[in-house]
This record gives structure tokens, C-alpha cells and sequence, in this order.
């Protein structure tokens, strides 16, 4: 449990940092918190559409940061994120291998 809250405390932290890699367990935990706080959000909040929009977009950023460093972690672009169904991919995805400093 203690890797999962600290998989999110990393993914708040780098929250706009896209360089890098994020492994498939904080992708996957990240993406588990961001669901529950926009469930809870909506159903604390249902009539304050503003709100609920203003945290949406504040954990959104987060989001599509965890999501361009989990790219890169298969070897991909970060542009990747933007075709449809790519993060139920990188869900599933194993990690590429890093290669071994040749210096």
C-alpha cells in the first residue's frame, strides 16, 4: 500500500515534468487515483459544475504527464498519448529494457 500512495505522491510531484520514465505500476496507480478523485468529485460536488471542471483539469495535467513518461518507458513518443485507447496499452505493456551505456 505504501508504494501505491507513494507511485501517486510521485506523479503530483513531477506534475508537469515529461521527461523521463514512469513504470507500468505508477502509471496504473496513478490512473486508479485519478479516476477515484473525479468519482468523488462528482458525486461530493453535483451541482458545481465549475468546481468539478477547475479539479478536473488541475488532475488532468498530472495525468498526461505520468502518461508521456509511461511512453517513453515502452519506447515510445510522448505524441502517442494522443491516439485513441493508447493508455489501455500502456496499461498492459511490459517496459523496454534499457540498453547499457556503450562509454
Amino acid at each position: 500500500m505504501a508504494q501505491f500512495f507513494e507511485a501517486i505522491n510521485d506523479g503530483l510531484r513531477r506534475f508537469a515534468d515529461i521527461r523521463g520514465k514512469s513504470s507500468r505500476f505508477q502509471f496504473n496507480s496513478f490512473l486508479v487515483f485519478y479516476i477515484l478523485l473525479n468519482l468523488f468529485v462528482q458525486t461530493v460536488n453535483p451541482n458545481q459544475e465549475i468546481l468539478n471542471n477547475v479539479i478536473w483539469v488541475l488532475s488532468l495535467i498530472p495525468m498526461f504527464a505520468v502518461e508521456i513518461r509511461r511512453a517513453h518507458d515502452v519506447g515510445r513518443s510522448g505524441w502517442w498519448i494522443l491516439m485513441p485507447f493508447f493508455p489501455i496499452y500502456l496499461m498492459f505493456k511490459n517496459s523496454v529494457p534499457q540498453e547499457p551505456n556503450s562509454n
